[in-house]
């Protein structure tokens, strides 16, 4: 089994963090496994009303963002930071709510930086009927545009 390595969206190839676990590995004899740099946005939600969405959304993503930020704080150079409210949680970059068209752009930006849009339409406590929108409007008009 190999363990792999995933940067924080600043850490990207230019700071040569990858380089470094590739040393390390070495280092340890061990062989290196891949170097994953997390896209941004880091979970899409797909809505035709992207405003009423986040606004629907938004309490589940703050609690999401503060806990992993207190599973985290013992961590240097960790991803999430806790946030105090829904628009610092909005303009942070993780979550990002998209109209299937917005989603298509990103995704396809995505794919030209040799990554991929990562959809989560389920947010710990959301109505689930909220989720399934979401999944059905990403199934039915996000997938088709991408092939």
């Amino acid at each position: 089994s190999v363990d792999g390595y995933v940067t924080g969206p600043d850490d990207g190839p230019e700071r040569g963090l990858g380089d470094v676990y590739r040393a390390a590995c070495d280092d340890l004899g061990r062989p290196a496994g891949p170097v994953l740099v997390p896209p941004s946005p880091m979970a899409v939600h797909v809505a035709d009303d992207p405003e009423a969405a986040w606004a629907r959304i938004a309490p589940h993503a703050l609690h999401e963002l503060n806990r992993y930020s207190a599973w985290a704080a013992g961590f240097e150079g960790h991803l999430y930071d806790r946030v105090t409210d829904a628009e610092q949680a909005r303009n942070d970059g993780f979550y990002a709510v998209l109209t299937p068209d917005e989603c298509i752009d990103v995704a396809r930006r995505l794919q030209a930086e040799h990554s991929t849009v990562l959809f989560k339409p389920l947010i710990g406590g959301l109505d689930p009927d909220v989720s399934w929108a979401s999944f059905e409007l990403f199934a039915d008009k996000v997938l088709p545009a991408l092939g």
